[in-house]
């Protein structure tokens, strides 16, 4: 099946992420963690984003390996010694938090690698835009600047490369040296670009009045279910934290029954059913014909 995730509204999918990287953040139990990567992966599956998922992971790998290292080597805390190597040593406990660190770092890129699978752009910034105008626009400008800024920057380079300026010197005066007519340009280019952006606003009465969308889109009942399901979730995540009954620490007693805990197995079994929930609506009103 391949569905369409941008059938969802932007704040349902939002919403759904940041909830999700709340858990992730909020949390070391390594079964509430496989939960967030349970509906991750139905959403990787679902909208055949597997090479996608798969480039993710290849990027953490070296963060996973430095991660780790670090961790093994400058803590120590634990009772249970795996090895000792030049009067080091390496207990289980650091393992386990390395890796469950690792796993957490693992999480938050396939969040973000996620959202950008669930979020229209467009969408994105019609919703917010009648939220938040100002800073939409702010925002909007600058993400269009920096592109700009970089291919004007590789155009002077060109240009300056012609004109005798070597940029592979060596020494950091001489790189400096030859770097600042290009700054130079380059800020002043930037400043009569955002000028330009800022009069073509204010010709054009942007954010004078409030202006007309002809294309809202409008939260559908699966939104709402959505929205209230992720709510649910994070609003009992948040009762067992404060009960403190969501208490795993790698360096106190590892052993089941403080990760399959009542508070771990309802916020997993939860999240599970979020994930079918997703799939029925998904299935309904997201299919590609």
């Amino acid at each position: 099946m391949n569905v369409n995730l941008k059938s969802i509204h932007v704040f349902s999918s939002i919403l759904t992420n940041i909830v999700l990287f709340i858990l992730i953040i909020g949390s070391d139990n390594p079964l509430i963690l496989s939960g967030t990567l349970v509906i991750m992966m139905y959403i990787f599956i679902s909208s055949k984003s597997l090479n996608t998922l798969k480039r993710g992971i290849i990027y953490f790998i070296p963060f996973a390996i430095i991660t780790i290292i670090i961790n093994l080597i400058f803590i120590n805390q634990g009772s249970k010694v795996i090895f000792i190597i030049f009067n080091r040593i390496f207990t289980l406990e650091a393992l386990v938090y390395s890796l469950t660190l690792s796993f957490k770092l693992l999480l938050v890129i396939l969040l973000f690698i996620m959202l950008q699978l669930m979020i229209d752009s467009d969408k994105a910034v019609s919703f917010f835009s009648r939220l938040i105008p100002k800073t939409t626009l702010t925002m909007m400008i600058s993400l269009k600047l920096f592109p700009l800024m970089q291919k004007r920057m590789k155009i002077l380079k060109d240009i300056y490369s012609i004109r005798g300026i070597d940029f592979e010197t060596k020494g950091l005066k001489n790189i400096l040296r030859n770097l600042k007519p290009l700054f130079s340009v380059i800020l002043e280019d930037s400043l009569e670009s955002s000028f330009d952006i800022g009069e073509a606003a204010y010709i054009r009465g942007f954010l004078s009045t409030r202006r007309t969308n002809y294309d809202s889109e409008c939260l559908k009942k699966s939104d709402y279910l959505i929205s209230i399901s992720v709510f649910s979730i994070l609003l009992i995540f948040i009762v067992f934290k404060i009960l403190g009954m969501d208490n795993f620490n790698a360096y106190y007693e590892i052993n089941l029954i403080n990760i399959l805990n009542i508070s771990s197995s309802m916020v997993f079994v939860l999240l599970v059913l979020l994930t079918v929930e997703f799939h029925f609506i998904l299935k309904r009103y997201g299919e590609d014909n």
